[in-house]
């Protein structure tokens, strides 16, 4: 996992984030997607969010699956291109249009029934203390530029505010004795513990969110 502190709302480099956010890690085309699992297959998965929350400044995060024989370094390397590739480059319009469509439809999809406008209004109510949020943050999301991806993207991405986490698991098999040399000892069996933590989901679970492309909300 990469991530990166970046503001909460209503920050703008908020909703530029969410375009960000749906331009790199948000289906089988987005750009981290198609570069790591479909074009080098260095990752057999890969997807971005925010995380733990939105009522104060949070993480953007990329988490991945390195597919084997490739290594947890070379997927880090090949997102880290890519993120300097936002920085270097200019996101084509067409390219903005496409993920301003989608995050407006994720907006008006939960929409349709009373649950899903109760949550969205509760949820704006709760976190900004005005329901009516949830309109001007769909209008600002409306307006992100290529421009704006751009600035963002080069303030935020920089290697003094990147934390990256790899979790591997354990190798068990004792070390092999050298030609003509003594036997291997097997490793000691451990003092009893408590139960190893699996690594997490790679979607954060929570009841409240907030409208990205998934259609059904980023889970905070």
């Amino acid at each position: 996992m990469i991530a990166y502190h970046k503001p909460n709302w209503p920050d703008p480099d908020d909703a530029v984030f969410q375009v960000i956010e749906t331009l790199l890690g948000s289906g089988r085309t987005s750009r981290l997607f198609r570069k790591l699992v479909l074009d080098t297959q260095v990752a057999s998965d890969i997807t971005s969010f925010e995380a733990p929350g939105d009522r104060f400044p949070n993480l953007f995060i990329v988490s991945a699956e390195p597919r084997d024989p490739h290594t947890a370094a070379e997927v880090e390397t090949g997102v880290l291109k890519e993120l300097q590739r936002l920085v270097d480059e200019a996101v084509p319009e067409t390219e903005i249009q496409k993920v301003r469509n989608q995050l407006e439809a994720s907006f008006l999809y939960p929409l349709r029934s009373n649950q899903g406008l109760a949550a969205q209004i509760s949820y704006f109510e709760v976190l900004d203390g005005d329901w009516k949020e949830m309109l001007r943050y769909r209008d600002t999301l409306r307006k992100v530029t290529g421009a704006q991806v751009q600035e963002a993207a080069r303030r935020i991405f920089t290697p003094s505010n990147r934390t990256v986490a790899t979790l591997a698991r354990a190798s068990a098999a004792p070390a092999a004795a050298p030609p003509g040399g003594p036997a291997a000892v097997p490793p000691a069996s451990p003092a009893p513990g408590p139960a190893t933590i699996p690594p997490p989901s790679k979607t954060p679970a929570s009841a409240a969110s907030r409208p990205s492309a998934s259609g059904a909300g980023v889970a905070r």
